[in-house]
């Protein structure tokens, strides 16, 4: 089985994108066109909730990556679409807890071992 890590598209803009994370991001614009409808809002309600442009809205719904973080988390939340694990306040804040105790506990620098290269396949 091929790795989908090494797979790449370079779209028109020059970005290079793994398969994986071109799936993702197609995966992630289905649930949240899916979690729309079946609220039944338009394209207009959202992005005039989720404070972006009916653009921004629709590179998001079709799986682009050209699109700030920021405003995917906004029209997430927004849409009820669970992203990070959660999809209401109290269990982003009992997960941000969890990860706060966890990174105290790590050391604050990591550095490489000599002579070893890191690996990108997952």
């Amino acid at each position: 089985m091929r790795s989908p890590v090494k797979e790449v598209r370079r779209p028109s803009n020059g970005l290079v994108r793994s398969r994986t994370t071109l799936l993702l991001l197609k995966l992630l614009g289905q649930k949240i066109v899916l979690a729309r409808r079946r609220k039944r809002w338009t394209e207009d309600d959202v992005a005039k909730r989720a404070r972006v442009s009916r653009t921004t809205l629709s590179k998001i719904e079709h799986g682009r990556g050209n699109v700030a973080f920021g405003s995917v988390l906004e029209v997430c939340w927004i849409l009820g679409v669970p992203i990070l694990g959660a999809a209401d306040l109290k269990t982003v804040e009992a997960l941000l807890r969890d990860i706060e105790i966890q990174v105290a506990a790590l050391p604050a620098r990591v550095r490489s071992r000599r002579g070893e290269v890191p690996s990108d396949a997952f």
